[in-house]
């Protein structure tokens, strides 16, 4: 069994800063998900959140101003859950803030809403359900 440093400095594993995720997931070439013959996301195998689904948005165009909230299509949340993946992880490019939250919590708390322009369903989850990647360090 091996250890992480943390471990023996009686600290568990810290989720990484933004800096330090955004740096990961730039250096590692991500499995593609493709819907709709697209690129919706990519997952990575992160060393401390396990397998993430990353997707990159933009808030001003992105988030659905009536409900407040964000869309991921349901068969993609879906196929997410049947690979195994821990965390969905939203990027907003133009805020330089990254949420994450569990897609579990899409299957259960997510709005159902049709998509006319993508022509499919869509789980939107409220901002307030997603947590924020510490934007610094501990040290």
């Amino acid at each position: 069994m091996s250890y992480s440093l943390d471990f023996f400095m009686g600290g568990g594993r810290r989720l990484p800063t933004v800096r330090e995720f955004l740096a990961y997931i730039d250096s590692f070439e991500g499995k593609k998900v493709v819907y709709n013959n697209r690129v919706v996301g990519r997952i990575y195998l992160h060393p401390v959140m396990g397998k993430v689904y990353v997707t990159e948005r933009d808030y001003d165009s992105h988030v659905l101003r009536k409900w407040g909230t964000i869309g991921v299509s349901r068969d993609v949340i879906r196929r997410l859950i049947l690979e195994g993946v821990s965390y969905v992880v939203v990027v907003f490019r133009d805020r330089g803030w990254v949420a994450y939250t569990t897609p579990e919590k899409f299957m259960d708390s997510g709005k159902h809403y049709w998509n006319k322009k993508e022509g499919d369903m869509q789980l939107h989850l409220p901002l307030s359900s997603f947590q924020s990647l510490p934007a610094r360090g501990r040290f």
